[in-house]
């Protein structure tokens, strides 16, 4: 099963979970790792050790998708050197039909396939609603 991380500014990360282990009706214990507005310095540098703990303890050989929550966001930026390791994707722009999809399908498909369909998930769950309903 591939391996997820949420890694997100304040306490999004850990509301998203429990909102969608709420609407799964499951228990999914992801690592969370919150970024606070006011870290800095020697704290950021200790997030991104934490981050990279995580993946290593969620990469069960298939790999590890890492949400955040904003491009170009610190917790996106902490997440790219991490690139480098292999099976490690990184998807940004974080939303609840995101996670539900990945929550679903992660035991579905390979790391590069479930990357392709987050995305196009997380991309087609924006829109107009006036557009939805005519």
């Amino acid at each position: 099963m591939i391996g997820g991380v949420l890694v997100t500014h304040g306490e999004l990360g850990s509301t998203l979970l429990e909102v969608a282990n709420r609407i799964m009706g499951k228990n999914f214990n992801l690592p969370v790792i919150s970024i606070d507005w006011k870290e800095g310095g020697s704290l950021i540098e200790k997030k991104a050790e934490e981050i990279k703990r995580a993946i290593e303890r969620e990469n069960r050989g298939e790999g590890v998708v890492v949400f955040t929550d904003i491009f170009g966001g610190t917790p996106t930026n902490l997440c790219v050197s991490l690139l480098k390791a292999p099976n490690v994707e990184i998807i940004t722009g974080l939303n609840l039909p995101l996670l539900l999809k990945f929550l679903s399908e992660r035991d579905k498909m390979n790391l590069e396939e479930l990357s392709r369909a987050l995305v196009h998930r997380g991309k087609e769950s924006i829109g107009r609603i006036r557009e939805f309903l005519d």
